[in-house]
């Protein structure tokens, strides 16, 4: 391994690939994380399931570069665009392909690089789990950024990818071109723990929340864990989408990583990440942060638009798109309202719509 990027082709841009067995996400992350999951493919008699992004997003290269301690960290290059876009996955614990298929609109215009964190996906899962912290997943950053030999990033992060996005920026302020953060949580912890949980919980109804609880207590011992992820993700999606029926236009499966990585992440990347933040307040640091930085949250988000709005006011050069008829994934519920946002944003111009907020007391 070099510390320059090793790049193969992706055998998924002209055989499609092999799903992943395993489940995917522990409640905390897939309730704060990138929470995205249609019905998942039919599996065939062999075990393996169709690739939904192999006909929708072709690849570019596929390789990995050293992260900050010498794991690998695999990435993914989708697009032509002369703009390179960092996508930084929910979670914390999720896969690239939970985005590949659905962000494929920009890669039409841009080169969009997908990566799986630390501890997740194809990326290494440390020997020792206790090297999992925020921080760290901001200094892999780093050692992504140096390793693909890019000079300034533009960062795209969706739901908990916010908040390595901002740790990062706070470190390296000036390699930091232009955010957007796609309903993120807050720059600080407060009551957003207490008052997400509440949400989630009356919009999912008490009956299945409680076995959404159930079923997240005992997925990463369960013998089958793959009809654990299909049986939560049954039951969890629709509360975190305005219409139920945008599940539907989900392109990826929530079921894909291995059962090896997934069990890694439920055990220890999950849990240790959100430890190591400890009662986060970052409000101050982003100060600090001169990047211009679009946030897009939806009207019906279980994350208080309230909470969110405080990276507004924290930022030097933020607005915030506030989104109607829309949950956690604005880019598949309403994406004649994200697409065009975000490629104006990322030619160098806010947004119809995108407003600044005032101070709060």
């Amino acid at each position: 391994m070099t510390d320059r990027a090793v790049e193969r082709p992706d055998p998924r841009a002209s055989n499609g690939r092999r799903h992943r067995d395993g489940a995917v996400a522990a409640v905390l992350a897939c309730a704060l994380g990138a929470c995205g999951g249609t019905t998942p493919p039919a599996a065939s008699a062999s075990g393996e399931t169709a690739p939904a992004a192999a006909t929708t997003t072709p690849a570019v290269a596929e390789g990995s570069v050293p992260g900050a301690d010498g794991d690998p960290l695999v990435y993914r290059k989708v697009g032509s665009g002369p703009s390179s876009v960092v996508i930084i996955n929910g979670g914390p614990g999720l896969d690239m392909d939970w985005y590949v298929a659905d962000l494929a609109p920009l890669t039409r215009t841009h080169t969009l690089i997908f990566y799986d964190q630390r501890g997740s996906g194809r990326s290494g899962l440390p020997e020792d789990p206790a090297t999992i912290t925020l921080d760290a997943h901001a200094r892999d950053l780093e050692a992504l950024r140096q390793g693909l030999g890019l000079d300034r990033v533009i960062l795209w992060a969706h739901s908990f990818g916010p908040a390595i996005a901002a740790r990062y920026a706070i470190a390296h302020p000036e390699r930091v071109a232009r955010m957007i953060f796609v309903g993120p949580i807050p720059p600080r912890a407060g009551s957003f723990g207490e008052v997400y949980s509440a949400n989630l919980a009356a919009r999912a109804g008490e009956a299945k929340h409680a076995h959404m609880n159930e079923l997240s207590a005992t997925w990463a011992d369960a013998p089958d864990p793959v009809a654990v992820c299909r049986e939560y993700w049954r039951l969890a999606m629709p509360p975190r989408v305005a219409d139920p029926a945008s599940v539907t236009r989900m392109k990826i499966d929530p079921c894909a990583p291995s059962a090896e990585a997934m069990r890694y992440s439920l055990r220890h990347t999950q849990p240790n990440t959100w430890a190591s933040m400890g009662d986060w307040d970052w409000r101050a640091e982003l100060a600090g942060v001169p990047a211009p930085t679009l946030i897009i949250h939806g009207h019906d988000e279980l994350i208080p638009m309230e909470m969110v709005e405080e990276w507004v006011t924290s930022l030097p050069d933020a607005r915030i798109l506030r989104v109607p008829a829309c949950g956690h994934f604005p880019y598949v519920e309403q994406p004649d309202i994200a697409f065009p946002a975000m490629n104006e944003f990322l030619s160098g111009s806010w947004p119809a719509g995108a407003e600044g907020v005032g101070p709060r007391p």
